[in-house]
């Protein structure tokens, strides 16, 4: 209660729902809910949910729903996707994979974001897996697969980034090639 509401003391307040979370989630939860500064407020509840997601991600994902900001819940939950992808690589695909609608697309969506740097097939695959599942704000992970798959083989990046007919797919898929290219030969990629 003694702790002011600057933005030098936003770090003591996430790192206080952090520890909180893990004793005591739901009074964390309505501790962070009832800071009165955005700012902190919004700062304080990421932290606390992807500390509250390595102890409990079913409870932690299932509070999401309490969030009415759609834009800020999506943040989170991929902040959260995130945590769980970093934590378990290996068991991230079936966790996404046993969302369901948008979270599900847009989980998928991360992980082959993660994948990506090392195995831009693998990230491919799970990208349109997540495609299959609607717009689900891919962009970025569509723009990140396509950078680091033009990285690996430009050539055959760039035929995948034009092979899909929807706009909303080709369009961040080909600007992640091409700033790939830009960085590595800017006279190849304007020819």
């Amino acid at each position: 209660e003694r702790l002011p509401a600057t933005n030098e003391a936003s770090s003591k307040y996430a790192r206080l729902a952090e520890v909180w979370v893990a004793g005591d989630p739901g009074k964390a939860l309505a501790w962070a809910n009832s800071i009165e500064f955005e700012a902190i407020r919004s700062q304080t509840l990421t932290a606390l949910y992807r500390a509250w997601a390595m102890e409990d991600r079913g409870k932690a994902f299932a509070a999401l729903q309490g969030i009415q900001d759609d834009s800020f819940r999506r943040k989170i939950f991929g902040e959260m996707a995130g945590q769980v992808i970093t934590q378990d690589p290996q068991g991230a695909a079936d966790w996404a994979r046993g969302l369901e609608g948008g979270e599900r697309s847009f989980a998928l969506g991360l992980l082959g974001n993660q994948v990506a740097s090392r195995d831009p097939a693998l990230a491919v695959k799970y990208l349109n897996e997540a495609i299959k599942g609607g717009n689900a704000h891919l962009g970025e992970p569509i723009s990140n697969i396509g950078h680091a798959y033009a990285l690996h083989d430009p050539a055959a990046a760039s035929r995948w980034a034009m092979e899909y007919s929807d706009w909303w797919i080709r369009e961040p898929a080909v600007a992640g090639v091409s700033s790939a290219w830009t960085a590595s030969g800017p006279v190849a990629a304007s020819e």
